[in-house]
């Protein structure tokens, strides 16, 4: 579709993004938790932070390498292989870790 590119968002979108304070809501995360994120994604300091404030006892962060500065590597997650591929494989031995 040509109003969909690689080079382009609606910047409007991001307002309610960026004013939004999600780190209230890590304390009252009880159930397990599966984290995926890296350096270069975005807010790898903020992620890491409500990592550490999750309440729930059960909950991994994977930590991905990248040689990427934020934000750009978290693009790479939505089409890339080596990264899609990492995450499936990850969030998968999570989820059969669970049944």
């Amino acid at each position: 579709m040509p109003e969909w590119s690689a080079d382009k968002f609606a910047v409007m979108s991001w307002e309610d993004w960026l004013t939004t304070d999600p780190m209230p809501t890590a304390a009252q995360l009880t159930q397990p938790t599966l984290m995926i994120h890296s350096d270069g994604a975005v807010l790898p300091d903020y992620t890491k932070k409500y990592f550490e404030n999750i309440a729930a006892e059960d909950k991994e962060l994977h930590w991905m390498e990248t040689e990427l500065e934020s934000p750009y590597h978290q693009f790479k997650y939505y089409d890339q292989e080596d990264e899609v591929s990492e995450s499936i494989t990850e969030a998968s031995a999570w989820f059969k870790s669970k049944m």
